[in-house]
């Protein structure tokens, strides 16, 4: 049987901080025995909590986790959120290039497909291969940006300095 989300809470929160439950609790801003309560899969987290959790904890990957897991909207097929890994920057890269890739490739089909704004039943086979690299286009940056926030945390980036940037800097530049 699989851990439940309250479950994996725990785990991370007992095996991966120095945190009690009391002092996770009150970081938080909640009650120590509400936090039990969420941990034991007896009462349900809401997106605030899992945001506050994320930034007490330094897991920026929990908010992906709970979004793919857990949140019915992120669960949805229409909506599709993917979840947003820990990983080290070289993965994160190889990853989305492959992904990147995939869409050069099949450039040319995407635009035969959209022409005519339609999609016939022998379009649909390449129009899913498109789909499927655009999802891990899309997974790729949310890990990069879990990746970022790690390192905004852990004191290797300035937070201030990469947000001064992003609000001057052109997007196609």
């Amino acid at each position: 049987m699989s851990e439940s989300f309250g479950e994996y809470l725990f785990d991370r929160r007992k095996n991966e901080t120095d945190l009690s439950r009391e002092k996770a609790a009150e970081l938080i801003g909640t009650s120590a025995s509400r936090l039990e309560k969420i941990e034991r899969g007896e009462l349900s987290v809401n997106s605030d909590d899992i945001a506050r959790m994320a930034e007490v904890y330094e897991m920026p990957d929990l908010c992906s986790y709970y979004c793919s897991t857990e949140c019915p909207v992120g669960k949805s097929e229409y909506v599709n959120v993917g979840q947003a890994e820990g990983e080290d920057l070289a993965h994160i890269l190889v990853s989305l290039l492959h992904s990147i890739n995939t869409i050069d490739e099949q450039k040319n089909r995407f635009i035969e497909i959209s022409a005519d704004d339609k999609l016939d039943p022998t379009e649909l086979r390449d129009f899913a291969r498109i789909s499927k690299a655009l999802k891990g286009i899309s997974e790729a940056a949310g890990s990069l940006n879990v990746w970022l926030q790690k390192e905004i945390i852990e004191g290797r980036v300035d937070e201030a300095e990469y947000s001064h940037l992003m609000e001057t800097l052109e997007l196609f530049a």
